[in-house]
């Protein structure tokens, strides 16, 4: 990949749907939301699911063009961007979405497979513990398809400092 493409993935994962959203909204989605711009936030500060499937859907179609034109590393940039947003201040989601996004371009029934389990693993089960399952979740396409496996391996570093920021700051 060429400088090219780290800096147009990098900015297309910068562009959050959510996080755009809940500013045109006046949503502090680091407040009233999961603590992070995503599409998960703004289902937990609106409850709504329709606005949770389409944003989410929009942060998907940029890990999804990113891997097309870019191949993984324009995917794990893009993650990058998603984390990191230039246009908010380098504070932003998971990039759950982006990494299933471009997942999809790979294995589409996979994805929707994964994504479905997630569905109902958090109609399921309600303890803290879920977020592993869904990690494990997460896995099962970068262990089928290896290639795939640096973007993972970002998304799981991403879960780590989130939960240890978290549960740090909630036990002092």
């Amino acid at each position: 990949m060429d400088i090219l493409g780290i800096f147009v993935s990098y900015l297309l994962g910068s562009v959050s749907f959510p996080g755009l959203y809940a500013k045109i909204r006046g949503i502090d989605l680091h407040r009233d939301g999961e603590g992070h711009l995503g599409a998960t936030s703004i289902y937990t500060a609106t409850k709504s699911p329709v606005l949770f499937v389409v944003l989410g859907v929009l942060d998907a179609a940029k890990g999804l063009i990113a891997y097309h034109f870019f191949g993984v590393w324009g995917l794990v940039v893009a993650m990058l961007g998603h984390m990191f947003p230039l246009f908010f201040g380098f504070r932003g989601g998971n990039a759950v979405s982006v990494y299933y996004g471009g997942l999809f371009a790979i294995t589409p029934e996979l994805v929707l497979l994964c994504a479905i389990s997630e569905f109902f693993t958090s109609r399921i089960l309600r303890t803290k513990w879920r977020h592993l399952i869904y990690l494990l979740i997460r896995g099962v396409p970068a262990v089928i398809y290896t290639y795939a496996v640096p973007a993972y391996v970002i998304l799981l570093l991403r879960h780590a400092w989130f939960y240890y920021v978290r549960f740090r700051q909630g036990s002092s």
